[in-house]
């Protein structure tokens, strides 16, 4: 496969795994792909996002409406580590050859095709990609500004080819446990904060979270845990980085969080991060449909959307 100038489905998606985009470095893919929609007729838009280092979405329309009834969208960036692309008789592997580079050739091919059989023109698609949604959603949020208001909006996520009829939310935060240094060998001069913290975390793991019927059960993943300096010094200080997939109220989330954690006050704090609400998508008769456990950074456009659709693409 040529993955110089791209003339099937399959070239244009090696094409674009074969440059790297992990966060926040996703300039060359976004020009690539920016340069051969318009060596393809497309007026295309690069909105830039950031410019240390330089960061831009791309928007592409055809012609000069770039009001459209339809944006196809989805991201450019990935997760680290770069994982170069291979093939075999059956596979694609690599970073960003489902999430979500697959999409994005998917959706551009798909266009393409509708367009060469003349079922779409002027004013009936746009593409809208997007840099940082596996970070901060930045990119998504910066869309905003290109002050467009599609009918509707397909996004590309790996769905495992079922249409999404929703997307849990997400909710961050970090629990701060403060104990009091001391030999192991004469605990009672001592209070362990790596004990403290494990209390909290036994105790908000078996909480009880409420389930939401339509997108289902709130989830909480303790991911990141660290304490203490020594095997042999009781741990002064311990923290736990903790992330819950949300389906129900936030609000009423982070007061069932905080009651747990006040009853250990002084020595727990919680510092809350970043929230995003579970979304709710479109759905179309005749498909598979399924609330999916992850979030999308699309959360942050698609509020102000008539309607919108989460749906994953395979190449």
């Amino acid at each position: 496969m040529s993955s110089e100038n791209p003339t099937t489905l399959l070239e244009l998606h090696k094409a674009l795994c074969l440059i790297p985009s992990v966060y926040p470095h996703e300039l060359p893919v976004s020009t690539y792909l920016a340069e051969w929609l318009r060596s393809r007729g497309w007026t295309v838009e690069q909105q830039v996002v950031s410019t240390t280092p330089l960061r831009h979405n791309m928007y592409a329309y055809l012609g000069r409406r770039r009001e459209t009834r339809a944006v196809l969208n989805s991201h450019l960036d990935v997760v680290p580590p770069y994982v170069e692309i291979r093939e075999d008789e059956e596979n694609v592997y690599g970073r960003g050859t489902c999430d979500a580079k697959g999409s994005v050739a998917s959706q551009i091919w798909a266009a393409e095709e509708l367009r060469a059989e003349g079922r779409v023109k002027e004013g009936d698609v746009g593409l809208l990609y997007v840099v940082g949604e596996e970070f901060d959603h930045i990119g998504m949020i910066q869309a905003n500004k290109l002050e467009i208001s599609p009918e509707f909006v397909i996004v590309g996520e790996p769905t495992e080819n079922i249409l999404a009829k929703g997307h849990k939310g997400v909710m961050v935060f970090t629990l701060e446990a403060t104990g009091k240094a001391a030999h192991s060998g004469y605990p009672e001069l001592g209070k362990s904060a790596v004990e403290i913290l494990v209390d909290v975390l036994h105790e908000l793991k078996n909480l009880v979270l409420p389930v939401d019927p339509y997108l289902g059960a709130n989830t909480l993943n303790l991911g990141l845990i660290s304490g203490g300096v020594a095997v042999n010094i009781i741990p002064e200080r311990a923290t736990a980085k903790c992330s819950v997939r949300v389906t129900t109220d936030i609000s009423a989330l982070w007061e069932l969080f905080r009651s747990v954690v006040h009853r250990y006050a002084p020595h727990v704090r919680m510092v809350e991060g970043m929230t995003f609400d579970p979304v709710r998508c479109e759905v179309v008769d005749g498909y598979e449909i399924k609330a999916m456990g992850f979030f999308t950074g699309e959360w942050g456009f698609c509020l102000g959307m008539q309607r919108w659709f989460s749906v994953g693409f395979s190449v």
